[in-house]
């Protein structure tokens, strides 16, 4: 049967630190502001009391760890678009979805299909849209990629096809 909707992009660089940095890998603001605060703390205390020197391996050691977790996203999407090559013989396979009576997702050598009342949880990132069918596991589309039907007209879809799930506009 020919799909209701289908969507067709290659995963880029981009589209999968935006994935890893909201819900994978990378700092969470709440952690951000907690190390910086730290950080600013104990900067504030060791000079106050003269010990600023004693503490400066600490301070840097602060350091390093907030810029390794800001830069760890784009870390994990390299390593994740190196597997992804391995796996299919150097090439950078494209993701093809479609939708119809199920979820069908193809890229490369993996293949998956699920049925609507599997998906538990839908999110709109900024560049990316995201359908989880377990709580670690999830299919990533991008918006501006759809070679059938139109963004707008999935959400509606996925609304009638999921309604215990709140689909974000």
């Amino acid at each position: 049967m020919e799909p209701f909707f289908e969507v067709r992009y290659v995963a880029s660089h981009a589209l999968i630190a935006e994935n890893a940095r909201k819900y994978g890998v990378g700092p969470r603001p709440g952690t951000v502001v907690f190390v910086c605060v730290s950080f600013l703390a104990v900067l504030l205390f060791s000079l106050g009391m003269g010990i600023l020197s004693k503490v400066l391996p600490m301070l840097a050691l602060f350091a390093a760890m907030e810029v390794f977790l800001f830069f760890l996203p784009h870390i994990y999407a390299g390593s994740v678009l190196r597997n992804v090559k391995r796996q299919n013989r150097g090439i950078q396979p494209e993701t093809v979805v479609s939708f119809g009576e199920r979820i069908e997702l193809q890229e490369g050598v993996v293949s998956l299909s699920i049925e609507y009342t599997q998906i538990i949880r839908a999110a709109h990132l900024k560049h990316s849209y995201k359908l989880w069918f377990a709580k670690r596991s999830s299919i990533l589309l991008d918006p501006n990629c759809f070679t059938k039907g139109s963004f707008e007209e999935f959400k509606q879809f996925l609304r009638e096809k999921c309604p215990n799930v709140t689909i974000p506009d």
